[in-house]
């Protein structure tokens, strides 16, 4: 299965009534804490990578 940016890709617009539009949101949502811990304070190499590992799942 395709990833999300994959998909995003694919297509030409996305419009609010799509799938994608949708899990688009749900993802963002679900990355928004982790988003902001990690834009608060300082945090070394190995803590921002961490977080990023977990904001794009790789």
């Amino acid at each position: 299965m395709k990833n999300l940016l994959e998909r995003i890709k694919e297509v030409n617009e996305i419009l609010e009534e799509d799938k994608l539009f949708e899990e688009i949101h749900i993802i963002k949502e679900e990355n928004e804490k982790l988003v902001c811990e990690l834009n608060s304070g300082y945090k070394t190499n190995d803590e921002k990578l961490k977080y990023l590992e977990k904001i794009t799942g790789k």
